[in-house]
């Protein structure tokens, strides 16, 4: 059985999951409703960044983690941002770099709460992408960043991010991507 927990509610999210394999949990992430020793594995992608205090959110994850159980946090570097697309959209960089936290910060909280080993995977890929589609994502805000600008601020923002996109790519963008997982085991 998987668990999926919800730590901010999202209705529209419920609705679109039919697998009835899932067992959806609201559930607060500094304080799991699992005894201690439950679980063999954790895995969270892309929400690290969301989370106010990430030491006690991890410590709650290590509690329920069983002995030699392993939390994965994907996540995306510094260095990855920095190199990503989105480079071309003004802010976006920035907010991200404030948001996420570097690697060395998630390993640290992760030592001090008592992993016995972190492990750092960068995964990087090439994926070829129509600059279309890609500007057309832009828009549509696929990245939570892109909902942190009011509307009028981030039309504004999108007209230059589009412009720079047209100029400097053809009809196919090949685009340097991947991700960054830190694997801690207890």
């Amino acid at each position: 059985m998987w668990f999926r927990c919800l730590f901010q509610y999202d209705k529209a999210s419920l609705e679109k999951d039919n697998d009835k394999n899932v067992l959806w949990i609201n559930a607060n992430g500094k304080k799991l409703p699992f005894r201690n020793n439950s679980f063999n594995s954790l895995y969270m992608t892309l929400v690290i960044h969301q989370i106010q205090n990430r030491e006690e959110a991890l410590r709650d994850i290590y509690r329920v983690l069983k002995i030699n159980g392993r939390v994965v946090i994907l996540t995306n570097s510094h260095a990855r941002l920095k190199r990503h697309l989105l480079s071309h959209f003004p802010g976006v960089i920035k907010k991200d770099l404030e948001r996420l936290p570097t690697i060395s910060t998630i390993k640290k909280i992760m030592k001090s709460i008592g992993f016995l080993q972190i492990e750092y995977e960068p995964i990087e890929y090439n994926e070829c992408i129509s600059r279309d589609e890609f500007i057309d994502r832009v828009q549509n805000k696929y990245i939570s960043t892109l909902t942190l600008f009011n509307e009028k601020e981030f039309q504004r923002r999108f007209k230059i991010f589009k412009n720079k996109i047209l100029e400097k790519y053809g009809d196919e963008i090949i685009r340097h991507s991947g991700f960054d997982f830190v694997i801690g085991i207890k």
